[in-house]
């Protein structure tokens, strides 16, 4: 059959094989290699890319530690403002520090009861009364370190009145605490212990 075809049909058979040749190469070889090496190239870029990330962050490490550990005492001060339980002993404990500091003589100071805070959700307040006494300047000096507290509180009311040579000093107090958190970032070596068995916060 293909012998009675004159050489140019033959020439046009043989190239129409040589196309059909080539287009199966292509499909079903060259083509899919290719496409293989188009995505390996795409997944070895994106592979460069995330090294350059993790050597630069690899760089910033220990700036990132150093952060953490500034964060982490940052996070307990801050707790010890606003611990999680009242910590009534050591509110007594600041209290005490502070008519140390200041020459005043704490006579009195009373916690009601554990409440909601409604205006702050989340949060407890604890009301306190305090009373101390001392000369003006000493009154003067121990308003100014409970208006910048170790622990977050709020002044209500404050009243003054003469005793004799000094001044008697009358506080109405809230002391903020949160509903929840970890009671282990609490500053524990401001609570005093009592001596007592069985009784590790004398105040509570």
């Amino acid at each position: 059959m293909i012998s009675g075809l004159s050489r140019r049909e033959k020439n046009i058979i043989l190239i129409g094989f040589l196309i059909a040749f080539v287009m199966v190469v292509y499909l079903y070889l060259a083509q899919p290699a290719w496409q293989e090496y188009v995505t390996r190239k795409t997944e070895l870029a994106a592979l460069e890319q995330n090294v350059a990330v993790l050597e630069a962050a690899e760089k910033k490490l220990p700036e990132r530690k150093e952060n953490i550990v500034q964060l982490k005492n940052e996070i307990t001060a801050l707790r010890a403002q606003l611990p999680v339980t009242k910590e009534t002993a050591g509110m007594v404990y600041m209290l005490n520090t502070y008519t140390v500091a200041t020459g005043v003589i704490l006579n009195e100071f009373k916690a009601g009861d554990f409440q909601e805070n409604g205006a702050v959700p989340s949060t407890y307040i604890l009301p306190t009364s305090i009373r101390v006494t001392g000369t003006y300047p000493q009154l003067r000096q121990f308003v100014a370190k409970m208006e910048n507290p170790q622990r977050l509180l709020h002044i209500n009311g404050l009243s003054i009145e003469q005793d004799g040579n000094l001044v008697k000093g009358n506080f109405s107090v809230s002391a903020f605490s949160v509903k929840t958190g970890d009671q282990e970032l609490n500053k524990r070596e401001t609570i005093p212990r009592s001596p007592a068995s069985g009784k590790p916060n004398p105040f509570l």
